[in-house]
């Protein structure tokens, strides 16, 4: 992966996979809850008063699993970057370099967790671009193009460059 470009690619769309499976997951997940939330309420209905009052109650109860719309939207940008192949590549390069800047994303992903869990979404992407960046390694390149090595230099070569000097 250090020199072939075609691997990273293949990399940064396994990556890619990675983020949109999380996210459709987590969709399902708030759907899910969305719909058994209102299932019971449909089925304890007496009185539209506390239906209002008994939706409010459940939807409290499963406010972890409701992802907020801001959360959804930020991550869908955030791995929109990953489509193209010459940005992430630029990203996960400096995140793999810079140490500080991963620790910053590193503790804005301990923040996120301990503060809401709607945002929940936001902590797990930013935690896989981490694992992602961590594995990513700097490109080797050579100094000739297509990858090809410099011919040897012969002994005749290298005498005429020394009475050249």
């Amino acid at each position: 992966m250090k020199k072939s470009t075609s691997c990273r690619r293949f990399y940064i769309l396994m990556f890619l996979m990675v983020v949109i499976t999380y996210q459709y997951v987590d969709f399902h997940a708030a759907n899910n809850a969305l719909t058994f939330t209102k299932n019971i309420i449909h089925k304890n209905v007496e009185k539209p008063i506390s239906a209002t009052v008994q939706y409010h109650a459940e939807t409290v109860r499963f406010s972890p699993f409701l992802t907020h719309p801001f959360a959804t939207i930020l991550v869908a940008c955030m791995g929109l970057i990953f489509f193209f192949y010459k940005p992430a590549d630029k990203l996960l390069n400096l995140l793999h370099k810079s140490r500080g800047i991963y620790s910053c994303i590193g503790l804005v992903c301990i923040f996120i967790l301990l503060s809401t869990a709607n945002h929940f979404i936001v902590a797990e992407t930013l935690f896989i671009f981490l694992l992602a960046a961590y594995f990513y390694k700097p490109k080797i390149t050579d100094n000739f193009p297509d990858g090809r090595k410099a011919m040897p230099e012969g002994e005749n070569e290298q005498k005429s460059i020394k009475l050249a000097a």
